[in-house]
């Protein structure tokens, strides 16, 4: 759960503090607060400490049991990572995503980069602008 810290009490030293620990935000701004900064932020935590954490855990999870994950598994933490980092580089482009050279970047297919914008765009990940195709279904190739 990530955590925000809205402040315009705490000095420089506080600040770290609130920010260090296993109790600790994720976050610090500062009063008054800009909204714009205030939904950036929140976005960012959002994709960042639930996502992002998600794919972490379970790649951690694969290593330490150092034995083969059955493959489905295995292509399941494959699309989460592949998506947490298509979320990262298209937040708040405003060009239109290059499919092929994600495809080239991830090793996958164009088919495939086009169901994961699909998917991103259709669980609010992503705006639909970053692809106004994201209805129709991926041709084959």
């Amino acid at each position: 759960m990530p955590i925000i810290l809205i402040s315009g009490t705490l000095a420089l030293h506080e600040q770290l503090v609130a920010l260090q620990g296993p109790r600790s935000a994720h976050f610090n701004l500062e009063k008054p607060v800009d909204l714009d900064e205030l939904d950036r932020t929140v976005e960012i935590a959002l994709t960042e400490c639930g996502l992002g954490e998600t794919v972490a855990s379970l790649q951690s999870l694969e290593r330490a049991e150092k034995i083969e994950a059955s493959e489905p598994d295995r292509r399941f933490t494959e699309r989460l990572a592949r998506q947490y980092e298509m979320i990262k580089r298209l937040r708040g482009k405003v060009e239109r995503p290059n499919i092929s050279g994600l495809a080239r970047d991830f090793n996958v297919s164009r088919k495939t980069i086009i169901r994961d914008l699909q998917d991103l765009i259709r669980r609010g990940q992503l705006p639909e602008a970053a692809y106004p195709e994201w209805r129709q279904e991926p041709a084959e190739e």
